[in-house]
């Protein structure tokens, strides 16, 4: 659409003129006003461009680019302005007598404040607020090179960029040249040092970020362009050109053009640069308006701090390829009204590159993450541990501030993943045990007599003939289900007698023994059970990182009940303890500790057939115990204590009618009285059985 300005098309003529001269320049103006935010209500509204290129996140993240070295090449820093305070490090001043650190033009400040601007309250921030700034001036108080040139200036500003380790640096400016304009062989006999200082930072792995320039072209101006004849260069280029506040391309920018593999685009101010420029400090304090690809330039460098900052692992190169790659044209309109859905994505690419950057993305996994632990890199299938009831809680405490390494697919960026966030609630049947007592049959006299009950896929309720109710920690259902009762007279009216239960699933193989004694009005009992799970924990199965191998568990229980006229009081418990078996993932190993308890008190008038009851119980939970996870920090195992939440007490309050022996109706309400959902009104619950 853009055609180059005939002072353009004048200076074609003088190639070698204008770069043997540099035709070194500033690519932003400047505008009025110092309002205090700009007349906006904070710093981070005052700078626009901090919220089109989805800043936010990064500073809810902690975020500030902190330790990052960006190296400013421009008119120099004013060193007394409150937004660099502390962080403003001497450079190389070619222009004057000081070390960079000063700024008769003023472009300088305003570039360096948008890049890293104090978060101080006053005036505006930068995108990585607490970034270290190194000054090197190149510019004269007019904007441009004056007496000197590329050939003199860069060499050395850029060694010693290199000397004191620094990783980025920022380019607002550039000359009237663009990079279609010239040849490779005519840059190499003009720019020979200069050229070499570039390739020789780019190859220490630095990162040169470029103003694209304001000369309304469709391409970029000759350096920002480098790549182009130079791909060595490419790994550490990045081009910026400019969008509006409203996401349209403004009138003066250059495109992206043949740069479009290393072009972005960021803010840049409007056309209305006293009213839509970019709000940053001026020299001598206060702040001002500019607009420019100028403005553009540092937003880009101060992304780049804070993805380095988040990823430290990475490369000051890698960050750039993650900017470009998560960038996007989303919200961007061409000067003509050119969108991505009207005009196609190779309309959008020559224009804007690889679009705006959008800070929000590049911090986000880009092609999926696999999961480090134990040493072992999993694979980016579904992660997560499905907690049963007795782990869901003990887990998600447990596991807070401990965190997963995640792995980008697209670069290796590490993410740290809060652990406890991969925990999720696994629904089970919340019945009465997989292994319950049974209704006990109506047998003929007090012989003895050893009787048989088998069922699939079924939980059976505890009733009223058998009281032993704690004698199982899941409360999950089994694919089957087998019990044996034994019993023979003791004496004195009395008997005694064993059970034994069995349950199976496909994962679990659990069992409980329970010796009892009867007596005329009471009855004691006690016993062992135990369980051996495959690929589970307490009825917890986990996947990827999260893999368990299984565990075993053993529990005692016993129990009293006696009998007195139509009342009926009953007393529980039960204590257990359960080892995860050593495991190679995020999770190596494991104990818990259980227990449980429950009162009860039931009344049943003599003749009648029903029965009310109350019963106060702790259900079955875990108390305390440890895990032994894997601290990606230090490549090892550690271990934390598997804290069990304060147990629920419950308090049960239900009516059964029992028609016949074969019929049981039951309606019960159930309160929580401490712990989670302590204070709610509970739940209640109808239940109907008809034995044959």
């Amino acid at each position: 659409m853009f055609t180059k300005r005939c002072l353009r098309q004048t200076a074609c003529g003088f190639h070698f003129i204008v770069l043997s001269g540099l035709g070194g320049c500033l690519a932003g103006g400047g505008g009025g006003g110092n309002a205090e935010f700009g007349g906006a209500a904070s710093e981070f509204a005052a700078q626009t461009g901090l919220a089109q290129v989805a800043a936010q996140p990064a500073y809810s993240a902690g975020l500030t680019g902190k330790s990052v070295r960006v190296g400013v090449l421009d008119s120099g820093i004013d060193a007394g302005h409150s937004e660099f305070s502390g962080r403003l490090h001497p450079g190389l001043d070619f222009q004057g007598s000081s070390d960079g650190r000063a700024d008769p033009n003023g472009h300088g400040t305003h570039v360096a404040s948008i890049l890293a601007g104090a978060k101080d309250g006053a005036g505006m921030h930068g995108i990585a607020p607490q970034a270290e700034l190194y000054a090197y001036r190149i510019l004269d108080s007019n904007g441009y090179f004056g007496r000197r040139t590329g050939e003199q200036m860069i060499p050395s500003a850029v060694g010693d960029a290199r000397t004191k380790n620094l990783q980025l640096l920022n380019n607002s400016w550039g000359s009237s040249v663009e990079i279609d304009d010239i040849t490779k062989g005519e840059i190499q006999a003009a720019l020979p040092q200069e050229l070499s200082a570039w390739q020789q930072a780019v190859g220490s792995g630095m990162v040169m970020i470029w103003a694209a320039g304001n000369d309304r072209d469709n391409q970029v101006s000759v350096r920002a362009g480098l790549p182009h004849y130079f791909s060595g260069l490419r790994p550490g280029w990045l081009t910026v050109v400019s969008s509006g506040a409203d996401g349209r391309e403004p009138v003066y920018t250059n495109r992206c053009g043949l740069a479009a593999s290393w072009c972005l685009t960021a803010p840049g101010g409007g056309d209305n640069q006293p009213q839509d420029g970019i709000w940053a400090a001026q020299t001598g304090g206060g702040y001002t308006r500019k607009s420019g690809t100028s403005m553009s330039a540092p937003h880009v460098s101060g992304g780049l701090a804070l993805v380095m900052q988040a990823f430290p692992t990475l490369s000051a190169q890698g960050a750039a390829a993650r900017l470009l790659r998560t960038a996007s044209y989303d919200g961007l309109v061409t000067a003509n009204g050119c969108t991505f859905a009207s005009c196609g994505e190779a309309r959008m690419r020559a224009v804007f590159g690889q679009g705006q950057m959008d800070l929000a993305a590049a911090l986000a996994p880009v092609l999926g993450l696999s999961y480090l632990a134990g040493g072992r890199l999993y694979d980016n299938r579904d992660a997560g541990l499905f907690a049963g009831p007795l782990l869901y809680g003990p887990m998600r405490n447990a596991l807070k501030g401990q965190y997963l390494l995640g792995i980008d697919s697209f670069d290796g960026a590490r993410f740290r993943l809060a652990a406890d966030d991969f925990i999720i609630a696994r629904q089970t049947r919340n019945e009465t045990g997989l292994m319950p007592a049974a209704r006990q049959p109506r047998r003929g006299g007090q012989g003895a007599g050893l009787s048989h009950y088998i069922a699939t896929d079924t939980i059976l309720p505890s009733l009223p003939a058998r009281p032993q109710q704690l004698a199982d920690i899941s409360p999950a259902k089994s694919d089957f289900w087998y019990m044996a009762d034994h019993s023979r007279p003791s004496g004195r009216a009395g008997k005694r007698g064993w059970t034994l239960h069995l349950g199976q699933r496909p994962d679990r193989l659990a069992f409980a023994a329970s010796y009892y004694r009867q007596f005329t009005n009471t009855r004691l009992w006690f016993g062992q059970g135990g369980a051996d799970e495959k690929n589970s924990w307490l009825d917890s199965r986990g996947s990827g990182p999260f893999y368990l191998t299984g565990a075993s568990s053993y529990w005692q229980f016993a129990g009293l009940q006696h009998k007195s006229g139509p009342l009926t009081a009953r007393a529980e418990m039960l204590y257990g303890n359960s080892r995860l078996k050593k495991t190679a993932g995020f999770i190596h190993a494991g104990t818990a500790r259980l227990s449980g308890w429950q009162l009860g008190l039931s009344h049943q008038p003599g003749g009648l057939s029903s029965r009310f009851g109350l019963t106060l119980s702790q259900p079955v939970s875990v108390t305390s115990g440890t895990l032994s996870v894997y601290d990606s920090d230090t490549a090892a195992y550690k271990k934390i204590h598997l804290a069990g939440r304060r147990a629920d007490k419950q308090l049960q309050l239900g009516w059964t009618l029992i028609p016949d022996d074969g019929i049981e109706a039951v309606i019960s309400h159930h309160l929580s009285l401490s712990g989670p959902g302590s204070g709610k009104s509970g739940r209640t619950e109808f239940r109907f059985r008809m034995n044959f």
